[in-house]
């Protein structure tokens, strides 16, 4: 059972008797933003992905429905392990949410905003991914018309 009280900006951790507990906002994109929380069974963090809902912006639940389960079928290190999946409530709606990894670190964009990476800061660089909000199947149809962006990436 997840904690559907969502909060809005970063928020000191409370305790709770939901098994995710979130603890701060840590990030946006296109279709979802982003949670530490912790695990209350596991002992551990994890990163709680909550999907806008099908009447927001960015809510598309073709798109979403698709990356929950590219990110559930890969096993990879050079990927988030994903833990749970699920519906929650919040403000009334059912909203969909993944349970990853938590990868600590700054983010790419982050480094890039604070200017020039170095060549051998660039060989440190340990990345994960764990975004397919614009991923596509082999045999599927394409969801976005050619020259067009969507979700994080735009």
């Amino acid at each position: 059972m997840i904690d559907s009280s969502l909060p809005q900006e970063p928020v000191a951790p409370r305790v709770d008797a939901q098994r995710y507990r979130f603890i701060e906002h840590i990030g946006s994109g296109g279709m979802a933003d982003v949670y530490r929380a912790r695990d209350t069974q596991l002992g551990r963090d994890v990163a709680v992905k909550v999907f806008r809902d099908d009447g927001e912006p960015g809510g598309d639940p073709v798109r979403r429905e698709r990356e929950i389960q590219l990110l559930g079928s890969f096993k990879h290190p050079g990927l988030v392990e994903v833990y749970d999946a699920g519906v929650l409530e919040h403000r009334g709606l059912p909203r969909r949410y993944v349970v990853m990894e938590l990868v600590v670190g700054s983010s790419l964009a982050r480094r890039l905003a604070a200017g020039r990476v170095s060549q051998r800061s660039v060989a440190d660089v340990v990345a994960k991914l764990a975004d397919f909000g614009v991923a596509q199947f082999t045999h599927a149809s394409r969801m976005t018309d050619s020259g067009s962006i969507l979700g994080t990436a735009s």
